[in-house]
């Protein structure tokens, strides 16, 4: 067996999808005992990261191929391949309502996207290393992304610029931004730190 390296769950909590070293994802129907809907193949590395679109509809997946790829749930076919990375993409997530996405990678970057479109409407440079996770926050108004460079930053999506940089400690396992603009940093030694009112004159 391969290890799983994510796990994403339907917003309505029906269905659950894996992803893999072996370069599949499963997807599983929850209250049917976990039974096996389908496996979706078409990643040719290791893939990393999955996430459901708002409705349910569509499954989006970023491997060690540098490419996106966009997946109909009911179906399981393959309906887009995006290959404006150029390295590991590290994380996809949705904004709420599902016409945007964005992505991160290896290659330093930070890619929001016009979903329906398929296209990319803004390139965010700035880290100085592998941008491991990146999360819409302020009601999708600004991107929050963590890097191996040890930092965090804060883009504002409508000027596109980087409002705050915050220096971390080596370490970085995980990070949370919370609705009321608090910001929860966990290390791998178990501290945890916390920063408000981030962007903020």
């Amino acid at each position: 067996k391969s290890g799983i390296n994510c796990v994403a769950i339907s917003h309505d909590n029906q269905l659950v999808a894996t992803c893999s070293q072996d370069k599949t994802i499963r997807l599983w129907k929850i209250e049917e005992n976990g039974r096996q809907l389908s496996t979706l193949k078409g990643h040719n590395k290791w893939i990393q990261t999955i996430n459901f679109s708002p409705n349910g509809q569509w499954l989006v997946s970023g491997s060690n191929d540098a490419s996106i790829r966009i997946w109909e749930v009911e179906s399981g076919e393959e309906f887009g391949v995006l290959t404006e990375h150029s390295g590991t993409i590290h994380s996809i997530r949705f904004n709420q309502d599902g016409t945007k996405l964005i992505s991160c990678g290896g290659d330093k970057k930070i890619k929001l996207w016009d979903f329906n479109e398929r296209a990319v409407l803004h390139e965010f440079e700035g880290h100085q290393a592998a941008v491991v996770s990146a999360q819409f926050c302020d009601n999708d108004q600004k991107v929050l992304s963590a890097s191996e460079d040890d930092t965090l930053r804060l883009w504002d999506m409508i000027d596109n610029i980087c409002l705050t940089v915050i220096h971390l400690r080596d370490g970085l396992s995980e990070f949370s931004y919370t609705a009321d603009g608090i910001l929860i940093v966990g290390y791998h030694d178990g501290s945890v730190e916390c920063w408000e009112n981030l962007g903020q004159e």
